[in-house]
């Protein structure tokens, strides 16, 4: 029930939102992994200790990303509840995001 309740009070951000809030940042679920989405729609990737390098993009209000470039491409849907962000894809469990400024931006 709590679930539920939390759940509700999640805002989904549309495509606007997301170039909003996440272009030019670094997004990372604090231990395997930080991709920095970078403005030109490139991601500079530390994924399980490797750099790596991919694509970004918003489609269908959904952000998908593609590390390494020619790896299948994941569509998340990102919600919002208060100042936490989440990754969310049908029928999987929400994966918790932190939203930081790129190296070398304030």
């Amino acid at each position: 029930m709590v679930c539920t309740l939390t759940h509700a009070k999640d805002h989904v951000l549309s495509g606007a939102e997301l170039r909003d809030r996440l272009a030019g940042k670094t997004i990372t679920d604090g231990t395997h992994w930080s991709y920095v989405l970078n403005t030109d729609g490139r991601v500079s990737a530390i994924d399980m200790g490797k750099n790596r390098s991919g694509v970004w993009r918003i489609s269908a209000g959904e952000l998908c990303i593609r590390v390494p470039v020619q790896a299948s491409e994941d569509c998340w849907s990102v919600r919002q509840r208060n100042t936490q962000f989440f990754l969310v894809r049908e029928g999987g469990a929400p994966i918790e995001i932190t939203v930081e400024p790129a190296p070398g931006t304030n």
